[in-house]
């Protein structure tokens, strides 16, 4: 009898759990983007300037249950592709989260992180040619596991298994599937984090046929292997990544590798400069397609509001020449 009083009093003392808040919570951002070409190429002729807005994201983000939820991205800049996130989420399995729908595949640093927290206007050329599919997103199943250890220490993971059509794609071209995946492990020191990560993928593309090039339809078999490295310090932010590849269009698989390393100082006055370099060769057998760009900038936070006004100053230095650019933008999160 004591005991069954005892388990009552434990029972009335114990918290209640936490309502569900069916009201989504509405969060976003919006950059507006001056861009102009400087001749690079030695013909002569520099592209225009142009002001347009680059993004205009809205995510809804609730709960439908206890550890169940969604999230949902829409993107007003580009009707052509509206839809960016729309998935389900739980958190019931412990330290996971299982997503169900559209979502970012996860692959390296650079891709899977917000455009809005990166300190580039644009991805680095091996971001977008290895690491990911046709688009940063895909429909499918995602898992990200989270464990913190010890001392300081953490291990993390994240796969995703998509069909490999892209985004706002349903059917799928081919029956095979795509795997991209990165586990990874941290370490915190104060105000220092470092984080390792290693990544892989492997799937397949359709790419359809091109009536203007002369190019028949026909499916890319691919493979990834990629490794990541980031400092995060009061000081400055840096990050390192590489990739290497493959691409088989049915006559035997052609090697594809490249990095960028990237180093972003911060201040007291919520600015400061930006260094990137990095290289993309797209076939390691085929010459003068080796890219590579030089990325000199500043940043500058204005707080409290949540903006940023950013200037990059892209200078090619490619096999093949391509032009310079000079590119920028203002950023406002809400």
């Amino acid at each position: 009898m004591h005991a069954v009083l005892l388990s009552l009093a434990l029972a009335a003392d114990a918290p209640a759990p936490a309502p569900v808040d069916l009201v989504p919570k509405i969060s976003g951002y919006a950059q507006v983007m001056l861009s102009a070409g400087l001749d690079g190429d030695g013909n002569g002729v520099a592209s225009t300037a142009s002001l347009f807005l680059r993004r205009a994201r809205i995510r809804l983000k609730g709960n439908v249950l206890e550890g169940v939820g969604y999230t949902f991205l829409v993107d007003l800049a580009t009707l052509s592709n509206f839809t960016r996130d729309a998935y389900f989420w739980t958190t019931l399995i412990p330290h996971h989260e299982l997503r169900i729908g559209q979502q970012k595949t996860q692959f390296g640093y650079e891709n899977p992180e917000s455009a809005s927290l990166l300190y580039v206007i644009d991805r680095a050329f091996v971001s977008d040619g290895l690491s990911r599919g046709s688009d940063l997103r895909d429909l499918g199943l995602g898992l990200l596991g989270k464990w913190d250890l010890p001392a300081d220490f953490g291990v993390e993971y994240a796969i995703t298994a998509v069909d490999g059509a892209g985004p706002n794609v349903l059917l799928d071209d081919t029956p095979r599937k795509n795997l991209w995946g990165r586990a990874g492990a941290s370490y915190k020191n104060g105000d220092w984090t470092v984080k390792l990560g290693v990544s892989a993928a492997n799937g397949d593309r359709f790419f359809k046929a091109d009536a203007v090039a002369g190019t028949p339809a026909y499916v890319m078999q691919f493979s990834r292997l990629g490794l990541d490295v980031r400092a995060d310090t009061p000081w400055f932010f840096a990050a390192v990544e590489g990739v290497l590849g493959t691409n088989d269009r049915g006559a035997g698989p052609a090697g594809a590798a490249g990095f960028y390393a990237l180093a972003a100082g911060k201040t007291p006055w919520n600015l400061g400069p930006i260094l990137r370099v990095e290289a993309y060769d797209q076939d390691l057998d085929a010459p003068g397609d080796l890219l590579r760009r030089y990325t000199l900038g500043a940043y500058a936070d204005l707080k409290p509001v949540a903006a940023r006004l950013m200037v990059n100053l892209e200078l090619d230095g490619s096999e093949t020449p391509r032009d310079h650019a000079l590119v920028s933008w203002v950023q406002v999160v809400f």
